[in-house]
C-alpha cells in the first residue's frame, strides 16, 4: 500500500464539522478547504439555517455528508424526519439511543429495507463525563454507560454508533459486539496542543485511529485555524501515519513514500503560487 493510497483512505475518515451560524460562512469555509476535505458534518446549528440545502449542494459536488440531527422524538416523528433527511442523500444520520428511535428504525427497515444512509446512534456526548452522568442520576461511569447503550443499539441493527475514542477500543474488543459489523464515529478530536473547548472526553487523531474509530469529526481545530486547509491536511497526514502503524507497514518503506509525497505536494504549491 502506497503513502498516496493511505492519504486517500485517511481523507475519507476525516469529517469536518461545519459548526458555523449561517450558510455564507459555511460556503466560505468549504471554499477555503477545497479538495483537502471530502466529508462534511452538518449539525443542529446549520440544519436550522439552510443546512439541508447545503447538504444537497455538497452531494452534487461529489462530497459526503453527515447529518448530525440527533433525532429524539416519538417513533412516527423520528421516522418521518429520517425519511425527509434521506431525500438529501445523506451518508450518515444520527439519532439518540432510545426505544422510540429503535422502533422508528425497525419500521423503516420493514418498509424500505436497507438504506444507503447509515443510521448511527449517539451514546454519551463527548462534552459529558462521569460527573455529568451523576448529575442526571446515572450511577455508572461514562465508559460503562456507553457500552450498555452501544450493545443495545447494535442488537437493534444500528449501522453505527457515536462514541469517544476512550470507549472505542473496549467496544471493538467487547464479547457482546465482536461478531457484529458497525462503524464508530468519534467527535471530540483534538490535535496535540489544541484547546479542549467545551469537550471533556477528547483524544488525538492518532489515538482515535489506534482505538478503532472509523470516522473522526473535527470542528473548531480546523474551522478556527489561521489556515483551515493546512490544518486539515496536517490531520489527514496524522491519520495516515496512524493507519500505517495499524496496518503494520514497515516504517522505512512508509517514511520514504511519505517524504516523496510531501516533496511533490510542496512543489505543486510552489508552482501554484508562482
Amino acid at each position: 500500500m502506497t503513502h498516496a493510497t493511505l492519504i486517500d483512505e485517511a481523507r475519507g475518515k476525516l469529517i469536518v464539522a461545519l459548526d458555523v451560524p449561517n450558510i455564507d460562512l459555511a460556503n466560505e469555509m468549504i471554499d477555503k478547504l477545497g479538495d483537502s476535505v471530502v466529508f462534511y458534518k452538518i449539525g443542529m446549528e446549520l440544519i436550522y439555517h439552510g443546512g439541508l440545502d447545503l447538504a444537497k449542494k455538497l452531494k452534487e459536488q461529489g462530497k459526503k455528508v453527515f447529518i448530525d440531527a440527533k433525532l429524539h422524538d416519538i417513533p412516527r416523528t423520528v421516522l418521518a424526519a429520517a425519511r425527509n433527511i434521506e431525500k438529501y442523500e445523506a451518508d450518515l444520520l444520527t439519532l439518540h439511543c432510545n426505544s422510540s428511535a429503535y422502533r422508528a428504525f425497525e419500521q423503516y427497515r420493514a418498509e424500505s429495507g436497507k438504506s444507503n444512509m447509515k443510521w448511527c446512534f449517539v451514546t454519551v456526548l463527548t462534552s459529558e463525563d462521569d460527573r455529568d452522568l451523576g448529575k442526571m442520576k446515572i450511577r455508572r461511569t461514562a465508559k460503562f454507560h456507553v457500552k450498555e447503550l452501544a450493545v443495545e443499539a447494535i442488537k437493534q441493527g444500528a449501522d453505527g454508533i457515536v462514541a469517544s475514542a476512550q470507549e472505542a477500543e473496549s467496544l471493538r474488543k467487547d464479547d457482546d459486539l465482536k461478531n457484529n459489523e458497525f462503524i464508530i464515529i468519534t467527535p471530540g478530536i483534538r490535535p496535540e496542543g489544541s484547546s479542549h473547548n467545551d469537550q471533556r472526553r477528547v483524544t488525538t487523531p492518532t489515538n482515535a485511529i489506534q482505538s478503532g474509530s472509523d470516522y473522526l469529526v473535527v470542528g473548531r481545530p480546523i474551522i478556527q485555524a489561521d489556515n483551515p486547509k493546512d490544518m486539515a491536511e496536517k490531520i489527514v497526514e496524522e491519520i495516515a501515519d496512524a493507519l500505517a502503524v495499524k496496518k503494520n507497514i514497515p516504517n522505512n518503506v512508509y517514511t520514504i513514500q511519505r517524504n516523496n509525497t510531501s516533496m511533490l505536494r510542496h512543489e505543486k504549491l510552489l508552482m501554484a503560487n508562482a
